[in-house]
């Protein structure tokens, strides 16, 4: 009886058994066949398919990053137009090669006093409205440029000013010829 009653669960476990293999098999077919139906989809099809089973909250996710790239973007790519309606002036260092014209009607050749500070060489000059465009050359003079007209009256204030050892033009006022 015993034996009968083996025989009985042997036979169901090895139908049982037959039954899971081929679910196992049908299963593993299956995916076989979608992955090479994945491999032959184009880039997009696998985008929406991948968009279309992720997560909602990951949906979210990469639609907030998306409109943050795209806000980003339009300020990069806006930012050039901008700075090109703005006129901005050209900057160049005192050692740079290719300096910007100089007229030598408005230039002085200018030697300040050693012991004048940064501060109040800038405020000599400020008060002025020169500003320095080269030196200091090896004499340790600079060249000043002056307002357009105005060199005579800047080297004249700069002469009086207690920081200024020299103040000269470099080409006579306009209309004197130079004497020989």
């Amino acid at each position: 009886m015993l034996r009968a009653q083996l025989d009985v669960i042997d036979d169901a476990t090895s139908t049982h058994d037959a039954r899971a293999t081929d679910d196992d098999w049908h299963r593993l077919r299956h995916r076989l066949h979608a992955q090479r139906q994945a491999a032959t989809r184009s880039p997009w099809q696998r985008a929406r398919s991948g968009w279309r089973t992720a997560a909602p909250w990951m949906r979210v996710a990469v639609a907030a990053q998306l409109a943050v790239v795209a806000v980003l973007g339009a300020f990069l790519l806006g930012e050039p137009l901008l700075r090109e309606s703005a006129p901005q002036p050209e900057y160049r260092t005192l050692s740079a090669s290719t300096a910007a014209p100089i007229s030598n009607d408005d230039t002085l050749l200018v030697v300040f006093d050693p012991r004048l500070t940064d501060a109040q060489l800038r405020e000599l000059l400020g008060a002025n409205h020169a500003r320095i465009v080269d030196g200091p050359n090896t004499a340790g003079a600079f060249l000043v440029a002056a307002p357009k007209g105005q060199a005579d009256l800047v080297r004249n204030a700069l002469r009086a000013s207690p920081g200024v050892a020299m103040a000269e033009r470099l080409a006579p006022p306009p209309g004197k010829a130079e004497s020989r």
